[in-house]
């Protein structure tokens, strides 16, 4: 179908509401996009040896339920070695609740915009869970692992951490991303457009030499390490799956202005910001002992012109939030986290995929 401009109002009110504070919203249900299955890869891993990181992508319609199916059986035997099925608890932010892709998960906070057929869902599904909680929450930072989450409507999410026993076996999340202001990327959609070919908003973000950004992802390296810790603290037996971010960016060029309506010179600036905060995810897991999930994967980002392929809306033309997964994206993601759940496989992982972009090292901070 072809893409239809939204006016630069709504797209930022919009993208303000769904990254800054997650406002309360109704999800109309998902609609199928012909089925693409892709094979799963191992990536080479940065950090120490025996963690798994396993990207596989998903079928973008129903023909997912059939795949995970036919996984179910050796999933089970993987994560539990054919004992006692999955007690799973899906914890993180909107890249898990998966706002605005599908129906709300009945009886969750309005305010989290958690989806009932986000990524955990599928997997609890899939693996025939003994049990499963989902205490996902749009919105939610590191901060909120221990402390409730509020809203201006609605009931709160309350801390997250409440979720966890110590006979819980499968942990999955996503964060990070609130932790370090990605909203501020808002700014890239409203400056755009006064000047498309230049880096207005790499300008405003790092003048006076500081990096606004990076700055943010080296103060919210030790926020993660200490949620991963505090999750093995209080489920000791867990297995625990930490997703990165699926690209927004091209992996490579200028971007697909006014489509998504950012700078020239701002895509391969916010194509590093996103290099840095999963390089810095991918070092967290390492160091407490978690297992990174790769989504990061190339061509299926806002700027994909195949709707089946896209897994990120900017603009959307799909059910999601602006800058969020759509529904194929939600499927990658339980694809990814169903494998590396299943695998004994042991991978290591680089946080430089793209070695023209920078890793993450906060600056006096020695390699590990």
């Amino acid at each position: 179908m072809p893409r239809r401009l939204l006016p630069l109002s709504c797209l930022t009110a919009l993208a303000t509401a769904t990254l800054a504070t997650a406002l309360p919203a109704h999800a109309a249900p998902v609609q199928a996009a012909p089925a693409q299955a892709v094979p799963a890869r191992a990536v080479p891993a940065h950090g120490a040896p025996g963690h798994t990181v396993l990207a596989q992508a998903a079928p973008a319609n129903a023909a997912l339920a059939q795949a995970m199916q036919a996984q179910a059986m050796p999933a089970q035997a993987g994560l539990a070695r054919g004992a006692v099925p999955a007690r799973y608890v899906a914890l993180g932010d909107s890249y898990t609740a998966a706002p605005l892709t599908s129906f709300l998960q009945p009886g969750s906070p309005v305010g989290c915009l958690r989806g009932d057929r986000n990524y955990p869902t599928q997997v609890a599904k899939a693996l025939n869970a003994a049990s499963f909680v989902d205490v996902s929450c749009s919105g939610a930072q590191t901060k909120h692992f221990a402390a409730a989450q509020s809203f201006s409507v609605g009931s709160a999410n309350p801390p997250q951490y409440d979720a966890l026993k110590t006979d819980t076996t499968l942990v999955t999340l996503t964060v990070g991303g609130n932790d370090i202001g990605f909203s501020k990327a808002v700014r890239c959609f409203q400056v755009s457009y006064g000047d498309p070919e230049g880096s207005p908003c790499k300008d405003q973000l790092t003048a006076g030499g500081v990096d606004q950004f990076r700055v943010s992802v080296d103060n919210a390296a030790p926020k993660v390490g200490a949620a991963l810790r505090g999750i093995r603290e209080r489920s000791p037996q867990a297995r625990v799956l930490l997703l990165n971010y699926p690209l927004l960016m091209p992996a490579t060029g200028t971007g697909c202005f006014p489509w998504v309506p950012i700078a020239k010179g701002d895509v391969a600036y916010l194509r590093d910001v996103q290099a840095w905060l999963n390089g810095m995810l991918a070092e967290e897991a390492a160091d407490a002992g978690a297992t990174l999930v790769d989504t990061a994967q190339p061509g299926h980002d806002m700027c994909q012109g195949d709707p089946a392929q896209r897994w990120i809306e900017g603009m959307p033309t799909q059910w999601a939030a602006p800058a969020h997964p759509n529904q194929n994206g939600v499927n990658a993601m339980a694809r990814a986290a169903l494998a590396s759940a299943t695998s004994t496989a042991t991978a290591r992982w680089t946080a430089a995929r793209n070695t023209a972009a920078p890793r993450h090292r906060p600056p006096g901070r020695a390699a590990r």
